[in-house]
């Protein structure tokens, strides 16, 4: 066995996600409890002697490697006042029982933290970004988001022929119901959810490698092993963003799965539940952030039920596995409040008023509200923290390839058709009237400063306005003007009219999509503009009910987004952006689908080949011949690049309520490692 590399001593962490708008009725707000008490204020008392801070978060595999490291000691641990009252009664055992054999060691940013508060996050009317905060992968990033930390498990070791690897799942960790947690919830996970056909009828791509599923194992009560046909080399990496997460309370959802409870009796409650089937039934009460049934291992559970309701409501939980530095069983903030306002425009104003305890700049509006925000900052009482970003592509104009148009399908796959429209309009007027000319004109690409250098000219291929170049290749493929030049026809003589469906989850996408309509119809292609919320412009993209689209993407190039295992630029999903037929076909070996030409293909054995592939430099080599294919193709059309080091883009608002926040805040909330965020009183 050749023990896999983990970094256990002081690590830095750091840590980041549109529905349509919904009116909601206002519920009151829960009165804030657990304020910080007297006692609770000593815990910062003796800051300094816990350690030097770093304004990061700094992580320890274990007590013993903290003490090594800093030559202090944890001998004594301490709980939230919040469970003083169900310990005395005995409804929860002492705390030294609750934490595992080996509690992973957090030292927070700035100071010790103080029990107590609520925090307050405001949303749509979904669960957008709180997936973000309850997390618990098997393994984490560092604050530069590389490398390869321990979290869940403790450590690993990969077989010298790379087809299998053992964890260490961390002893001692319980379910927030007290449950033990440990290798039977991973192998329930691959049994019961990733290898079920109902569940997953073409399988979990993260447990897929030369296509085909690996398998999960039991060794004992903390030790499991992942083996695959093939090399998994990525496969350590690949466990410190694997969602969902690859483990599930095997003790709460046997009772909802036909293969562990009679049939019957499921396919019953299901019916007696309003569901058609026991899918359903079971992906109801599989739902960490609207069942409050469901155990988890997270920092905070559901109390609430459902996305809709007035407030989303979520406390501690008592069995969570992690300390500070102080011996203090995290997280320090005990509940946290979620009001649906309905609208970005309510949030904003929430944010402005001081309100809110944090928001990400997805929700606000990214540079459009920056200068508001920064101008409100003294009188809001909140900061706008600089965060760790990378580069999404905005205006991306994807084609249905498949369309049942034969005249349009033509065109759609013509790519001199699609240069044409990539240079028939203004990227420079794009970026001065929606970004003040902040952005950059690109194609699709990596972030600027990554190691793929997304600032490469083959990522500018085709993004210069040329409508004299554009008319010239239209009238070339036979797309003739009418008699009073208004609009050009196509080849069968129907005027030549589009339709594009805008993803509305980003506030700039409908004012992009409109000059870039502006710009085609200066070119005889009149196309309309159907602004759709995210959820329904998927659902249109998958049953193949578009002609084009325009939406943000994400072309990875760092981490935790790594572009040969993301289903942007990869065949790996059935709503590929591309085209989701080519990717249905790849992906189920030709049985579904519809065969893609050859470059498709290719990305799809670069897809397999990157999973594989244990050497950084080749798996470097591999990535970049998936960005070749794209820039070589254009099989999509980007307009303006979000600078991924520009902090009026990227940045995150905390009230002046909070501290311990990593500055610079990671670009998920998850690596900036909330548990460890405090709560000042007022």
């Amino acid at each position: 066995m050749i023990a896999s590399l983990f970094l256990i001593l002081g690590l830095v962490l750091a840590g980041c996600g549109g529905g349509a708008p919904q009116e909601a009725e206002m519920a009151e707000e829960p009165a804030m409890e657990e304020e910080a008490s007297s006692e609770d204020e000593a815990m910062a008392d003796d800051d300094m002697m816990m350690g030097d801070f770093t304004g990061q978060v700094v992580q320890y595999n274990t007590i013993a490697d903290y003490e090594a490291a800093t030559g202090n000691e944890i001998s004594t641990f301490q709980q939230s006042p919040m469970l003083d009252a169900a310990v005395a009664d005995g409804t929860l055992p002492p705390v030294e029982e609750r934490l595992p054999d080996e509690p992973l060691v957090m030292q927070p940013a700035d100071q010790i933290g103080v029990y107590g508060g609520t925090m307050r996050n405001t949303h749509e009317g979904n669960f957008d970004f709180l997936e973000d905060l309850l997390r618990e992968f098997p393994h984490v990033y560092g604050s530069n988001m590389q490398g390869v930390l321990p979290n869940v498990f403790m450590n690993a070791e990969t077989s010298a022929d790379g087809l299998s690897t053992t964890f260490t799942i961390r002893p001692g960790i319980k379910w927030s119901d007290g449950h033990p947690f440990g290798a039977d919830d991973f192998v329930f996970w691959y049994e019961a959810i990733a290898a079920n056909e109902e569940l997953n009828p073409n399988g979990v791509n993260n447990m897929k490698v030369g296509g085909e599923m690996g398998t999960v194992t039991k060794v004992d009560e903390n030790t499991i092993v992942m083996e695959f046909k093939a090399p998994y080399g990525v496969l350590l990496e690949r466990l410190n963003r694997w969602r969902p997460m690859p483990y599930a309370p095997a003790h709460y959802l046997k009772q909802f799965h036909p293969d562990y409870t009679d049939p019957d009796d499921v396919n019953a409650l299901a019916e007696e539940r309003g569901f058609s089937n026991w899918v359903e039934l079971f992906q109801a009460e599989h739902d960490w952030y609207g069942n409050p049934d469901e155990p988890t291992i997270f920092a905070w559970k559901a109390v609430t039920r459902g996305a809709s309701v007035p407030v989303q409501e979520l406390e501690r939980n008592p069995y969570y596995w992690k300390i500070d530095t102080a011996g203090n069983q995290l997280p320090y903030v005990d509940r946290i409040n979620r009001p649906n306002l309905g609208d970005r425009e309510a949030i904003l104003l929430d944010v402005i008023a001081g309100q809110t305890d944090y928001m990400n700049p997805y929700t606000l509006g990214y540079l459009t509200n920056y200068p508001v925000l920064k101008q409100n900052e003294e009188s809001g009482g909140y900061r706008v923290l600089p965060q760790f970003g990378w580069s999404d592509v905005l205006g991306v104009v994807t084609f249905n390839m498949s369309i049942d148009d034969d005249v349009l399908r033509e065109l759609f796959r013509n790519k001199e058709f699609r240069v044409a429209l990539s240079i028939g309009y203004d990227r420079d007027r794009i970026n001065e009237v929606v970004f003040n000319g902040l952005y950059k004109p690109s194609q699709v690409a990596p972030p600027d400063a990554s190691v793929y250098n997304g600032a490469d000219p083959g990522f500018k291929l085709h993004t210069e306005h040329d409508p004299d170049r554009a008319n010239e290749i239209l009238d070339g493929l036979g797309l003739t003007w009418n008699e009073d030049q208004s609009q050009r026809l196509l080849p069968d003589g129907r005027p030549f009219e589009l339709s594009a469906q805008v993803h509305t989850g980003w506030v700039q996408q409908v004012p992009i999509a409109e000059l870039i309509a502006q710009g085609w119809e200066d070119i005889g292609l009149k196309t309309t503009i159907v602004p759709l919320e995210g959820r329904l412009h998927t659902e249109r993209r998958l049953a193949g009910d578009y002609e084009l689209q325009v939406r943000p993407v994400n072309w990875a190039g760092q981490a935790p987004i790594i572009g040969a295992m993301r289903g942007e630029p990869m065949p790996i999903s059935n709503s590929w952006l591309v085209n989701p037929p080519w990717a249905q076909y790849v992906m189920s070996g030709g049985a579904e689908g519809e065969e893609p030409p050859d470059a498709v293909k290719r990305l799809y054995e670069i897809f397999e080949e990157f999973i594989a592939e244990p050497d950084a430099q080749i798996r470097f080599d591999l990535e970049s011949e998936m960005y070749k294919i794209h820039q070589d193709n254009l099989w999509v059309i980007g307009s303006i690049k979000q600078p991924g080091d520009l902090e009026a883009v990227w940045y995150a608002v905390f009230s002046n309520r909070m501290y311990n926040i990593p500055n610079p805040v990671a670009p998920e909330w998850y690596y900036a490692a909330p548990e460890t965020w405090a709560y000042r009183s007022e």
